[in-house]
């Protein structure tokens, strides 16, 4: 509050009062006079109150303008790495990747390349497709079929030209007994057992039938309820017994359900 108006203020209390003593006798004029204070004192707080508000208020502001700035950041731009090479080469390299894993699954040094001027049509859109390899085996070659679920099957094959066909059968030496090689039956069943048990037990499944019959030869067998047995395949190249414990790991891995027996293998779904 300004002192001017406080002085002011006083001056006319003051006027007040005497003007209210020289027309007012009595006990009406203490009241006019006690009235006439307490709207002057009225009028002093709300005064201050307004002049004390403002005050605050424009120290804050003061304070406000007068504080150091912080420097604005400036926003760092996320920038997406760009791929050099196209969709189509990162997906043949992706399938070059998954045919020397099976390869080497089961030909742990075996190398290999493409015989197809296109690998990358394969790899795209599927099909069958010839390799050729070193370090498999007595096989060279191999033909790598791409179905329309991505997966890999392989055909291992030996080619050979006819004059060397017929050089090493006119110069053959007596065989050697070779070592039982080791089996991978986790390839065997990429390969050979897959496509063959998958077809066999969707068929089955569809007339009520729970499980087959696997043989020590290969024959897969169903049984009738009279317990009678009917062959319905015959898989190739079957490991021996001395492999189905294993083998029975990778059908448990396939959602399967194996039983292994003496002379068979009883697989349920």
């Amino acid at each position: 509050m300004k002192a001017k108006t406080f002085t002011r203020s006083i001056q006319f209390l003051i006027v007040t009062m005497l003007s209210i003593m020289a027309f007012f006798r009595g006990p009406h004029s203490q009241w006019l006079i006690i009235g006439a204070v307490g709207i002057w004192a009225l009028f002093i707080l709300t005064t201050y109150a307004i002049t004390g508000s403002k005050s605050i208020k424009e120290k804050v502001a003061k304070l406000i303008a007068n504080r150091p700035k912080r420097p604005k950041r400036k926003a760092k731009s996320f920038i997406v790495p760009e791929i050099a090479d196209p969709p189509e080469k990162i997906l043949l390299r992706h399938v070059n990747c998954r045919i020397t894993d099976k390869l080497k699954s089961a030909y742990p040094d075996a190398t290999w390349e493409w015989c197809e001027e296109t690998p990358v049509k394969l790899a795209a859109k599927g099909g069958t497709g010839r390799i050729k390899t070193t370090e498999t085996g007595e096989y060279n070659y191999a033909d790598v079929t791409i179905d329309q679920y991505a997966r890999i099957k392989f055909n291992m094959m030996k080619i050979v030209s006819l004059d060397d066909a017929v050089t090493s059968e006119g110069t053959a030496a007596p065989a050697k007994p070779e070592a039982e090689p080791v089996v991978d039956v986790e390839v065997w069943y990429d390969l050979m057992g897959r496509d063959v048990l998958q077809e066999l037990i969707t068929e089955l499944n569809a007339h009520g039938h729970s499980f087959l019959i696997i043989k020590e030869l290969g024959e897969v067998c169903v049984m009738d309820g009279e317990g009678k047995e009917t062959k319905l395949e015959e898989l190739e190249n079957l490991p021996k017994k001395k492999w189905w414990s294993e083998l029975a790991k990778v059908f448990c891995d396939n959602g399967l359900k194996p039983s292994v027996e003496e002379d068979r293998i009883i697989l349920s779904w």
